[in-house]
């Protein structure tokens, strides 16, 4: 079996509409892992893709991670990347959890439930693309293994992108909306754009301030400061999810 993991953003995206059309190799199945805090446009485009009954595409959740990282009763939650700064004003970033137990080990476990087996090992479609290939990552479990047909097809992000404006599709970002790893630029636009995610965003950094787990506090913006007071240089921000911090699920 070959399966398409379904970020919703432009390689994925790009990759499910050659695999339908008969561009590429047909996948067998896509997958979408939600995490319940897409932003509106990604859950509009999913729809749209579903709408064209190419390859089927099946939706599996873990939950919401906006309602799990606001637990206050003591159960487990997985780590986000948030800022926190102690008290000589040092930033430093929580470990992250969230895209494994949201998005890959959703993902695994609907295979593994619809027959995957070590003995007969289903291939994971992921949409790296050739000037993303430093995220290029095996499974960690012997029931899945990677493959990568973008790179396969020597196709580039810019490629990507090119072939779903030339066929009419324009693909949002494909993260959460409280993801820290937002740079300015993609904050201004949402709070330009998408006042009321923005706002869900300003509440939730509010919300998740104080910790019991933790000594310091913790913030969505990478200057370790409110969301709603951070002052939104426009300055591009390390892109991590180039750097394979996304196990090559999340923004693609």
């Amino acid at each position: 079996m070959k399966v398409l993991s379904l970020g919703a953003g432009v390689q994925s995206s790009a990759m499910y509409l050659m695999s339908s059309c008969g561009e590429m190799e047909r996948a067998d199945l896509a997958i979408f892992a939600d995490t319940g805090w897409e932003p509106k446009a990604v859950y509009e485009h999913l729809e749209r893709l579903k709408a064209l009954n190419g390859i089927e595409i099946v939706t599996v959740s873990k939950g919401n991670i906006r309602e799990d990282a606001l637990r206050k009763d003591g159960s487990r939650v997985a780590s986000m990347p948030l800022f926190t700064k102690d008290m000589s004003h040092k930033i430093s970033m929580l470990r992250r959890q969230c895209t494994r137990e949201y998005k890959v080990a959703v993902l695994q476990r609907e295979m593994r439930k619809r027959g995957a087996t070590m003995k007969d090992p289903w291939a994971v479609w992921i949409g790296i693309s050739v000037d993303e290939a430093q995220r290029m990552k095996d499974s960690f479990v012997k029931y899945t293994y990677h493959t990568w047909p973008l790179i396969d097809a020597g196709l580039s992000r810019a490629d990507c992108r090119a072939y779903l404006e030339k066929n009419g599709w324009s693909v949002p970002k494909s993260s959460c909306i409280g993801c820290p790893f937002h740079d300015d630029h993609y904050w201004e636009a949402m709070k330009r754009d998408s006042p009321a995610e923005f706002a869900d965003a300003v509440d939730f950094d509010k919300k998740i301030r104080t910790n019991p787990r933790l000594r310091d506090e913790t913030f969505i913006h990478r200057s370790a400061t409110p969301l709603d007071e951070a002052v939104l240089s426009g300055e591009a921000q390390l892109d991590l999810f180039q750097m394979g911090e996304c196990e090559g699920y999340c923004g693609v």
